[in-house]
């Protein structure tokens, strides 16, 4: 046996292992899962409630979720739960989380929007263009190349002559992906 071949196997056999054990995995009920948020639980036990709530996550988890989007080590898991949830409430919360946050957590929320394709969120993301943290500026014309709506589209023309050099190509890889959806 070659050297590739084997290592090919061991991957196949770790993919293999580690679906079985997520198939396998206990799944809580949603209230259940709230409440370890709610709780004095570990970072680690509340990221593994939030995994969980993006598979069995409704509107009633909004609230929990959202009530995590401000904290670092959490945001992540919460905003990928709050994605899943089919439920315009989510919509309206990232749009109010907007004004609420700042830097790193303030652009995932933006990438949120974007994932979920808000266009309700069309104005407050072409005024964060203009943010001075270039991730967040760089979030928003990513979330506005999501979107694709013409006003998402005039939004990035309007902002390319002021944009700085570290977003500029945001905008333009945004730009570019709105015209190959319109292409299409």
């Amino acid at each position: 046996m070659t050297s590739r071949y084997v290592l090919a196997m061991l991957a196949a056999l770790g993919m293999a292992t580690w679906l079985h054990a997520e198939a396998n995995s206990p799944v809580s009920t949603q209230p259940e899962l709230l409440k370890t948020l709610s709780s004095d639980a570990t970072v680690e036990q509340k990221a593994d409630a939030c995994r969980q709530l993006e598979r069995v996550g409704t509107a009633d988890a909004i609230p929990a979720l959202v009530g995590l989007l401000s904290n670092d080590p959490l945001a992540h898991r919460a905003r990928a739960a709050l994605e899943k949830i089919d439920d315009p409430a989510v919509d309206a919360a990232l749009r109010d989380a907007i004004g609420k946050l700042h830097g790193r957590l303030l652009a995932g929320v933006v990438a949120s929007i974007g994932h979920r394709r808000d266009a309700k969120a069309t104005e407050a993301l072409a005024e964060l263009l203009h943010n001075p943290d270039a991730q967040v500026a760089s979030a928003a014309a990513y979330a506005l190349g999501q979107i694709a709506s013409p006003e998402a589209a005039k939004s990035l023309q309007e902002s390319l002559p002021g944009a700085s050099k570290e977003v500029e190509p945001a905008i333009r890889d945004a730009q570019r992906r709105i015209a190959e959806r319109a292409g299409n």
